[in-house]
């Protein structure tokens, strides 16, 4: 197999412009601790509950972690991972609400079942 390999010099040169490498921006160390909450809540639902208190936690430190991010003039990274810890959070509590209403409702079906069969 022959391969083809075509010069950029020329005229052309302007229309293809040349791959510009990049490093990606370091993560706020506080948009780090978001996203781990955040994001953990959802398999921490499956722990007793252990996800409600740390989506809690994560919503309440997003918006600082997100300033420190926008107040860092580019030098930090994170916004995408503050969002998506977000998200899980919001996720999270809703499933806990969730639970919440079929356990009561599931309590209060098995109050008035025995009641009905036990004869009071």
């Amino acid at each position: 197999m022959e391969q083809h390999v075509t010069e950029v010099d020329g005229p052309d040169h302007d229309e293809y412009p040349e791959a510009v490498e990049t490093e990606a921006l370091p993560t706020a160390r506080s948009a780090a601790v978001v996203g781990m909450l955040g994001v953990g809540s959802l398999p921490g639902m499956l722990f007793c509950g252990l996800g409600t208190p740390m989506a809690v936690l994560a919503l309440a430190l997003a918006p600082s972690a997100r300033r420190q991010v926008v107040d860092s003039h580019g030098r930090f990274g994170g916004l995408g991972l503050i969002r998506a810890a977000r998200i899980c959070s919001v996720i999270s509590l809703v499933i806990a609400l969730l639970m919440t209403v079929g356990l009561v409702l599931a309590w209060n079906w098995l109050i008035d079942y025995a009641r009905e069969h036990n004869g009071d």
